[in-house]
């Protein structure tokens, strides 16, 4: 999910996060899109279906962050770094 509002602020803490002992992980080659993910799925092509639909509907999500934890994921585990 891509957020309406707060877009800029994401950005912002992004380019915070990737300086000082991230910045040697920064990929300058990929635009950064801030974003939520919500599920996951082993086929892309059933994902980009159910975001099709999605995105055909008419709704909202309100939410706000308190709180971020760094992670890993190796394509198998998530780990709090």
């Amino acid at each position: 999910m891509i957020p309406d509002e707060g877009f800029s602020e994401i950005v912002k803490l992004h380019d915070a996060l990737y300086t000082d002992l991230l910045k040697s992980e920064l990929l300058l080659d990929l635009p950064f899109v801030p974003h939520i993910g919500i599920a996951s799925y082993p086929g892309l092509e059933k994902c980009k279906e159910i975001v099709d639909e999605l995105n055909q509907q008419d709704f909202e999500i309100r939410g706000s962050i308190d709180t971020l934890d760094i992670i890993e994921f190796d394509g198998k585990t998530v780990k709090t770094i």
